[in-house]
């Protein structure tokens, strides 16, 4: 978990950890784990902060309780840690969760808040960037356009004829950029989402956390 410095007009909120669950694990057939679980709680005034902390129990914490019975039963662990950061820019409190699968899946979560306590709109957000919803769009898919060709320099044009270049257009398809797009603002202020990048290899795809200038988010 890390938070960076609240602006003054944020004070009044912050996160907590609401549940944490750590430890080592050891399968039935061997394998050790590591596990970390780190729900958070945004504490505060507002109307829109009980909804919120509910939807994130409610999303993370079957889960947590998938991977309980799991260890239980000596199965192999998917589950290895599900952790958080938070900032504050503008007034705006962003916590973004990240959940780490085996397999380097990885699941992203964003909330916004304004400092009243009512959920930031995805609006703001783009407002704070500038940005219609129009031209969001259209400077997401350059990014990870740009974060496609970044990641998969190294690999041969023959290679990525054909097969990775339709993996590119789908990585930049319009479709992958609307509401649902966890987005979120970072510790510089800078509009950052969680990009669906489809792979050459091992899954179809995976998400990456992206700038608009298609760099990635440290």
């Amino acid at each position: 978990m890390t938070e960076s410095e609240a602006s003054p007009s944020a004070q009044a909120l912050s996160v907590i950890t609401a549940s944490l669950q750590e430890g080592y694990y050891l399968d039935s057939t061997d394998n050790e784990y590591e596990y970390s679980y780190e729900i958070p709680a945004i504490v505060g005034q507002g109307p829109d902060l009980e909804r919120l902390n509910r939807q994130l129990h409610e999303t993370l914490m079957p889960r947590i309780e998938e991977s309980d019975e799991l260890m239980k039963s000596g199965s192999s662990l998917f589950l290895l840690e599900v952790g958080y950061q938070s900032f504050t820019n503008d007034g705006i409190l962003s916590l973004l969760v990240t959940v780490k699968n085996d397999w380097d899946l990885t699941e992203y979560y964003a909330v916004n808040v304004n400092a009243d306590g009512t959920e930031a709109t995805r609006a703001q957000l783009l407002s704070h960037a500038g940005l219609t919803e129009e031209e969001f769009v259209s400077r997401a898919a350059e990014a990870v356009g740009l974060y496609f060709d970044q990641m998969y320099a190294d690999v041969p044009a023959e290679a990525m004829s054909g097969f990775g270049y339709d993996l590119r257009e789908r990585s930049t398809a319009a479709e992958n950029f609307g509401p649902e797009l966890p987005l979120f603002l970072d510790g510089e202020g800078r509009l950052c989402f969680a990009a669906r990048v489809y792979s050459i290899a091992g899954a179809e795809s995976y998400l990456h956390l992206v700038t608009l200038d298609g760099t990635p988010v440290d």
